[in-house]
């Protein structure tokens, strides 16, 4: 389970976005010369004040819209299906420190794979969704290959980022692994590694607080936060570690 290890930092955190669903808690006191956001259905309320706070602009892209649900001039919008072909790694590689919000049903396993390192470094901060093993339909010994080889492409993310807030999507069913329980579907923040290293002010540590934090909300409001079933390691840890690069 280290490679879902869960970090906290020195930087303050705050939520941009939806009440609920499509809100997300990111990492403030960071600067960017870009932003991509893939997956917007029904509400580009992120993009918009992210746009907002940072002054960047955004391109945007969602296959199952033909158009951005609110206007705005700041965003460029593009109806292109995400995954190891159009993995946008041609917009990506236009900055050295991009904002990258992803959200794509199940697709980030192909976007992540087909992204090379060089690509994966030019993103300071990412908020992304996984999807474990929703939509698969195979007996529980493929289930398990399956889930072992999207923890695989975690650790693949784990090189150049660490992984500093977690939150579940509470409309996914649990699962159980180790018999620990996880959620099927949760919401991650990663910051890259780079960020500490040119900060040194800037403090890394294994998690210590409980979750889900007060920045947090439940996608679905008519059920509570399941969040909470994440309080033990490596999410949750008892002993303070600092991390140096």
């Amino acid at each position: 389970m280290d490679t879902l290890t869960l970090y906290d930092c020195s930087l303050d955190r705050i939520r941009l976005g939806d009440k609920n669903d499509g809100g997300y808690v990111i990492f403030d006191d960071l600067s960017y010369d870009g932003f991509i956001s893939g997956g917007i259905e029904y509400t580009n309320t992120f993009e918009n004040e992210f746009i907002e706070k940072y002054g960047t602009h955004c391109f945007a892209f969602d296959y199952s819209i033909a158009e951005l649900p609110e206007k705005n001039d700041r965003i460029t919008f593009k109806k292109i299906k995400i995954n190891n072909v159009d993995n946008l790694s041609n917009y990506i590689d236009l900055y050295d420190n991009c904002f990258v919000k992803m959200d794509i049903e199940g697709s980030e396993w192909d976007w992540l794979s087909s992204l090379s390192k060089s690509t994966l470094s030019k993103i300071s901060q990412m908020v992304i969704e996984f999807h474990f093993l929703l939509q698969i339909d195979e007996d529980a010994t493929s289930l398990l290959n399956v889930f072992m080889k999207r923890m695989q492409i975690i650790d693949k993310l784990n090189e150049t980022h660490v992984m500093c807030h977690i939150h579940a999507n509470n409309f996914s069913q649990n699962m159980k692994f180790n018999d620990n329980t996880l959620p099927s579907v949760i919401e991650c923040t990663f910051l890259n590694k780079k960020v500490f290293v040119e900060n040194p002010s800037y403090l890394l540590f294994e998690n210590l607080r409980s979750i889900p934090t007060v920045y947090d909300a439940p996608n679905c409001d008519k059920i509570d936060d399941t969040t909470s079933i994440l309080n033990y390691p490596p999410f949750v840890n008892s002993q303070f570690k600092l991390i140096r690069f």
